[in-house]
């Protein structure tokens, strides 16, 4: 939501404006931000995995 309240502030428009596009707009939104949440947690696990990978080979 950060990202999301950033790109509002630097438009230059008013909450109220960015709320009407919104609900005009929401399918786009949703779909939008869900795809950045989870692109985020399958990197964050293919770095976990990545951690745990080398804990099995021990130490080089």
């Amino acid at each position: 939501m950060k990202k999301l309240s950033e790109e509002i502030y630097k438009s230059g428009m008013s909450f109220h404006e960015f709320l009407n596009i919104y609900t005009r707009n929401r399918e786009y939104f949703l779909k939008r931000y869900t795809e950045d949440l989870f692109a985020s947690f399958r990197k964050r696990k293919d770095e976990a995995l990545q951690i745990v990978e080398k804990l099995k080979a021990g130490p080089n």
